[in-house]
């Protein structure tokens, strides 16, 4: 399993209460199936749940967060699109432990 999954899989354990809205890999527009052509070195990751005291159309609380392909360490999104410095955990180090 490579640092990226063992990343996402901490987040979602993480956030057990947040539905999983979208994950974007990163992958070569060109050849979406080769994993052999990142475009990036993130996994951009989208959690959230949606509010309980909305009727009509459901407002959903949104979380986004960056992990590094190479380490898995992750990172909060800021609304402005980039990411903190410092990583809410680091991946090698304690992602891995399962």
């Amino acid at each position: 399993m490579t640092p990226a999954r063992r990343a996402l899989d901490a987040l979602l354990r993480l956030h057990p209460n947040f539905d999983l809205l979208s994950v974007e890999w990163q992958v070569d527009p060109a050849d979406g199936r080769s994993a052999a052509r990142w475009a990036g070195p993130w996994v951009l990751v989208s959690l959230g749940k949606p509010s309980e005291h909305v009727e009509v159309e459901p407002a959903w609380s949104v979380h986004k967060f960056a992990i590094w392909r190479a380490t898995g360490d992750v990172y909060v999104v800021r609304s402005d699109g980039t990411v903190g410095d410092d990583p809410i955990f680091q991946g090698e180090r304690s992602v891995g432990s399962d």
